[in-house]
């Protein structure tokens, strides 16, 4: 099965931009700057051809720039990038390293392409979190936005995905498990939602006003215009 490297969630606003030479060359400045997002997503414009022509190998640059500043996308997706052979030779043992790289900081698409492509399963070392009740639940920071599907929205699939969601006392988010599927595997409605939600960050969960590790169900909607 081919892998799908990892699409940016871009707000309608930005989506409409796309085509929009100005779009680009506002990303580029940022990624030019040392911002690792804006340099992983301008490798995704390289990458698929968004308001720019078309381009791997300049794709990889950036993945590149962007993984070696320890962004987990930038990571996966040059990871993805050696494993496809796309802009580069293939290399798996770099493939390898840089998808090893993702998972370790908590990238779930890296961990599952490790264990189909290289029977690797890093270890969960869930004895060193402990999960308690909370007082006053976590608040999102920002907005969740997840991108639709090409392939989705093509076949009119749309639904709630139902996302368990493992938020540390520190806001970061550790783990995403899928409690209800829409569209399970690679390029699917259940993937788009878990990218979402990693995407934005949390005010930790309190028990008795102190942070905690904590548990929450976060419900992620994927709604078609005219159904």
């Amino acid at each position: 099965m081919k892998t799908v490297l990892i699409c940016i969630v871009f707000t309608l606003a930005l989506m409409s931009l796309w085509a929009e030479p100005s779009y680009t060359d506002a990303l580029l400045q940022a990624a030019q700057s040392g911002n690792p997002a804006a340099q992983n997503d301008l490798g995704l414009c390289y990458l698929h051809g968004y308001g720019t022509m078309q381009n791997e190998h300049e794709a990889v640059i950036w993945f590149s720039s962007s993984a070696e500043q320890l962004y987990a996308d930038g990571q996966y997706n040059l990871g993805c990038c050696y494993l496809e052979g796309k802009g580069v030779l293939q290399n798996l043992p770099e493939a390898k390293l840089w998808l090893e790289k993702a998972a370790e900081l908590g990238h779930e698409q890296a961990r599952a392409l490790l264990l189909e492509h290289f029977d690797v399963q890093l270890s969960e070392e869930s004895s060193e979190v402990s999960f308690v009740s909370y007082d006053d639940p976590p608040v999102l920071i920002g907005t969740i936005r997840p991108e639709y599907p090409a392939a989705a929205r093509r076949g009119g699939i749309q639904g709630t995905v139902i996302l368990e969601v493992e938020i540390l006392k520190d806001g970061n988010i550790r783990e995403v498990r899928v409690k209800r599927s829409v569209q399970a595997g690679v390029g699917g409605l259940d993937e788009a939602a878990i990218a979402a939600v990693r995407r934005v960050r949390f005010q930790p969960g309190k028990a008795s006003g102190r942070p905690v590790d904590c548990i929450v169900i976060i419900p992620v909607a994927f709604t078609l215009q005219g159904h």
